[in-house]
């Protein structure tokens, strides 16, 4: 999987072949891609690069025996992850794991408390807590 994943930063031919060759060790090295992507936080350039390695990967496994919403889901964390840790108010880096374990209610307390509506906002959004939003914008009004 390693060596198919320098083939897709060079776009090569060659890393769809690679790829085929896994066979049935394909899903496996995806979830693998996957897992490695859930603790990555400090390389903004390496958690692309996992992910996009899976999103390739993924085309050639049997769609039956992968969950497409766990790729999505960390897709929309990695960017809300992202946004945190590029914050201009109060830049903080944690994993998907850390995220997860913390708790989305939790992590926008911490955001309100420092005034940083607009990352408030992104996080409820992206992650689907529209439940949370009326509270961000009542924070915000007050």
């Amino acid at each position: 999987m390693n060596h198919a994943q320098k083939q897709v930063d060079i776009k090569s031919p060659k890393a769809e072949e690679i790829i085929r060759d896994l066979g049935s060790d394909l899903n496996a090295g995806i979830e693998a891609l996957l897992d490695a992507a859930k603790y990555e936080h400090k390389d903004i350039f390496v958690l692309k690069h996992i992910i996009k390695t899976a999103s390739f990967a993924k085309k050639f496994s049997d769609p039956s025996l992968l969950d497409p919403n766990q790729y999505v889901d960390l897709v929309k964390h990695s960017i809300v992850l992202t946004a945190m840790r590029n914050s201009r108010i109060m830049p903080r880096a944690i994993t998907y794991v850390q995220f997860q374990n913390f708790k989305a209610k939790n992590v926008v307390r911490i955001l309100l408390k420092y005034r940083d509506y607009k990352l408030a906002i992104k996080l409820a959004e992206q992650l689907s807590k529209r439940n949370i939003l009326s509270s961000i914008y009542e924070d915000w009004c007050s």
